[in-house]
């Protein structure tokens, strides 16, 4: 049997409710894939490389204020969902809302920081600060109907969230509210805040029961303290801003727009796989259902990424202009290390489903140690440097966990905590 119809005999195996999930979640995903080029287009065409460098910065300012946001909960939210302890949810909510507002506090304190420095930067990461707590919450409903498997609702709410911001984006590009990154915060990431607020009353009012799992949300404050340090993972456009400027800024997020793609592939059949792992009563067991499916998924990541690496400096100079022809080089070889890695991702989250501690803590510590130090050390060489730098942090990522998950995989012992 040739590798060809090995993989056509695999696909056959797979479930007719989760084919027709992946159709309608992968339906989804391309709409919201054209809306998201739309915004790239907008912001490329219509916004000058300053301001757009500048908004992307202050995102990573929210992402890092994210990070200390107890972002493990998200872990627990899958547990409790998948075993039906719906008792978590309220109180998952309001811990997050309660420390997100200590984060904001924080944000404004860097908004002051910056406003003799850089007062248009700094004005929109005050307003950010106002809007951030709400923000937080948005990710909660997707992991709630991910992990409960409500398919339907998971579409609704991401086709939502990807149309609402690129409408107030077109808003502020229609009315010429172009040179100022408050009016982006304002309206784009307000729209964000408005949304999330709708949907986490519409799962409150969806709870079926009020059973709580204190195991899983202890769960999620390990794998909240182990994550402390991801916001090393965020300082790449700091870095490039301090040393460089915020027109590099602007350059090195459109080289990112094609790799963050992948992650967006890899997050739709996650998706389809998340609810099935996070059931799993062990390691094994988990291996047994995402096995062929992984020799399916590797096959197609790696034949995209070899695709992306020829395609790539043809498609950027045309769709986002000859301003940011110099993201080309550096596009094209995050593009195939993405792909080459990201089947591995999937190992990881069989062990964080099944709450191996020391995997959560070594993996979230190192990797953003390594990736942070090799930032500090590779900027003096440019945009270059930190590219080097992330693509080091890739195959770091890949090698770590089918190190790790051999090793859980080989023992008997189907304990949940390692």
């Amino acid at each position: 049997m040739n590798i060809s119809q090995y993989l056509l005999a695999e696909i056959k195996k797979l479930k007719f409710d989760s084919c027709k999930n992946l159709v309608g979640l992968g339906g989804v995903q391309g709409v919201n894939f054209l809306i998201y080029w739309f915004s790239l287009f907008l912001w490329t065409r219509f916004v000058s490389k300053e301001i757009y460098g500048q908004y992307q910065l202050i995102l990573s300012f929210s992402g890092i204020a994210g990070i200390f946001c107890l972002v493990g909960l998200g872990e627990s939210l899958s547990i409790s969902a998948a075993k039906k302890n719906d008792g978590n949810l309220s109180v998952i909510i309001l811990i997050k809302f309660g420390v997100s507002i200590a984060a904001a506090i924080g944000l404004g304190v860097v908004s002051h920081y910056y406003w003799d420095k850089d007062p248009s930067l700094a004005r929109g990461i005050l307003w950010l600060s106002c809007l951030f707590p709400l923000l937080q919450l948005s990710t909660i409903r997707q992991v709630w109907f991910n992990a409960k498997g409500w398919f339907a609702l998971l579409i609704l709410s991401n086709f939502l969230f990807a149309l609402a911001p690129v409408l107030a984006l077109a808003i502020i590009v229609f009315l010429g509210h172009t040179q100022s990154t408050v009016f982006f915060v304002i309206t784009v990431q307000g729209v964000n805040a408005v949304l999330a607020v709708a949907f986490i009353l519409f799962l409150m009012a969806r709870r079926e029961n009020a059973k709580k799992d204190w195991k899983a949300i202890k769960y999620g404050f390990h794998a909240s303290l182990a994550a402390l340090l991801g916001w090393m993972i965020l300082t790449d456009k700091m870095f490039i801003y301090k040393y460089l400027s915020a027109s590099d800024v602007a350059v090195y997020s459109i080289a990112l727009v094609f790799p963050d793609q992948i992650r967006v592939l890899f997050s739709l059949f996650n998706q389809i796989l998340l609810p099935q792992i996070y059931a799993a009563g062990n390691v094994q067991e988990a291996w047994q259902y995402i096995k062929p499916k992984l020799i399916i998924l590797s096959f197609f990541f790696i034949s995209l990424g070899v695709i992306g690496f020829f395609a790539i400096p043809k498609v950027i100079p045309y769709l986002f202009s000859e301003k940011y022809a110099s993201s080309v080089p550096y596009a094209k070889w995050l593009w195939l290390f993405q792909c080459i890695v990201a089947p591995t991702t999937y190992l990881a989250n069989i062990l964080r489903a099944q709450q191996k501690v020391k995997f959560t803590y070594l993996f979230s510590i190192s990797h953003p140690l390594l990736l942070f130090i090799s930032f500090f050390i590779l900027i003096r060489f440019g945009l270059p440097g930190i590219v080097a730098a992330k693509i080091f942090s890739y195959i770091y990522a890949g090698v770590f966990f089918l190190i790790s998950f051999y090793h859980y995989n080989k023992r008997k012992c189907s304990s949940r905590v390692s």
